[in-house]
């Protein structure tokens, strides 16, 4: 996964689930950009494709350092 997608939910999102009481930030491993659509990703080239019977292995190492 090549590009790194950092989220945050900041107690904006009134609505459920989070009845704004969520104040969360996330790293999440991204295959393609942009975030609005595999139709976007196909355009700009980043759409990850596999074929019949292929298969991707990927490995992550996380840590936390406080």
């Amino acid at each position: 996964m090549p590009y790194l997608w950092l989220w945050q939910e900041l107690g904006a999102s009134t609505d459920w689930p989070w009845w704004g009481a969520a104040y969360v930030v996330g790293l999440e491993p991204f295959s393609s950009m942009p975030t609005d659509g595999l139709s976007a990703a196909v355009d700009n080239g980043t759409a990850m494709l596999l074929g019949p019977a292929q298969s991707r292995t990927s490995r992550l190492r996380v840590e936390v350092i406080a």
